[in-house]
């Protein structure tokens, strides 16, 4: 009896085994047959991406390049383009003391901040905008504070900018996150029949 029973152990054992050897050889054929799906990840564009950014402040050399990315960035209409937009109201705001920033990528020209003095100790930013395309590598940012570094290299104590939360919320936001006092609202024309709030601020470098 003990035999037998030995027996039926080892014939229960080698069956699972060949239960196991068959299995095995159905889902080795499976797994050669079914062919992988290949989970396509985007790498966001950053500068840890191998994506140069460079950040250059001078004078009207790169006024056209800034003045394309700005009607690319907010599409004016003839009178924006006359009030906002004009190629000689920048120049001549650059050549009496102010300050053309821009941004490029990969060698393109992605962003610009064009500035001016009000006074010997105040520079008032006219104007900025980044591609929508390159929004995510902090361009607007970088470029802000490389303006603020030279500022205050030449003697500049305060920036100041206008802008409208309604229409620009990240202006907004990024000058509240920076330390910007807002000093200042006004309600100012915003089509034929309608007006829109303007906020005021100022930013001390001392």
């Amino acid at each position: 009896m003990a035999e037998i029973r030995l027996s039926f152990k080892l014939c229960r054992k080698v069956g699972l085994f060949c239960g196991f050897l068959v299995y095995y050889g159905m889902m080795k054929k499976k797994l050669k047959t079914t062919p992988k799906k290949i989970q396509k990840v985007r790498q966001p564009q950053t500068a840890e991406n191998k994506v140069k950014v460079e950040v250059e402040i001078g004078g009207v050399e790169n006024l056209d390049d800034a003045l394309e990315v700005s009607r690319a960035v907010f599409g004016p209409n003839s009178e924006e383009i006359e009030k906002y937009h004009n190629k000689e109201d920048w120049k001549e705001k650059i050549e009496t003391g102010g300050l053309l920033v821009i941004a490029k990528v990969d060698g393109e020209v992605a962003g610009y901040i064009v500035a001016f003095r009000t006074s010997d100790e105040v520079m008032h930013m006219w104007g900025a905008g980044v591609l929508p395309r390159f929004d995510d590598l902090g361009i607007f940012s970088n470029m802000f504070e490389e303006m603020a570094v030279k500022c205050k290299q030449d003697g500049i104590k305060k920036i100041t900018l206008h802008t409208i939360e309604q229409k620009f919320p990240a202006m907004y936001k990024f000058v509240m996150e920076r330390g910007f006092v807002e000093y200042e609202k006004e309600w100012i024309d915003d089509g034929p029949d309608a007006q829109i709030e303007r906020s005021k601020f100022e930013l001390s470098l001392g």
